[in-house]
């Protein structure tokens, strides 16, 4: 099986640059990840993750392509890190993702 790249702990810039954020991007990344929240815990009640998908973006009047998105974000970050999570989410001006690397996607 496949390695996984996982980050144990959020990468201190990054988690330092959500910090700062305005408090309105910050409020995003939390709505953003309690859709990505509500998605992982219907695939631990039987769903798959493309029926997730479906029902979370009906609930909170987003596209399934932007919970995709949103996904991506947090692949490789580790489920119960709730802080890598949240700076993951927090989406960066494309300057600022290259900054932090490997964080960004």
């Amino acid at each position: 099986m496949a390695k996984r790249n996982r980050i144990v702990a959020p990468p201190q810039p990054a988690w330092d640059w959500f910090c700062k954020q305005p408090h309105a991007a910050r409020q995003a990344a939390i709505r953003r990840h309690t859709a990505i929240e509500k998605v992982r815990a219907l695939q631990d009640n039987g769903y798959t993750l493309s029926a997730a998908i479906a029902v979370v973006s009906v609930e909170h009047g987003v596209s399934t392509v932007t919970l995709w998105r949103w996904h991506r974000l947090t692949r490789g970050v580790v489920h119960s890190d709730r802080r890598a999570q949240m700076a993951a989410l927090c989406l960066r001006p494309r300057k600022a993702a290259h900054k932090f690397g490997a964080d960004a996607e």
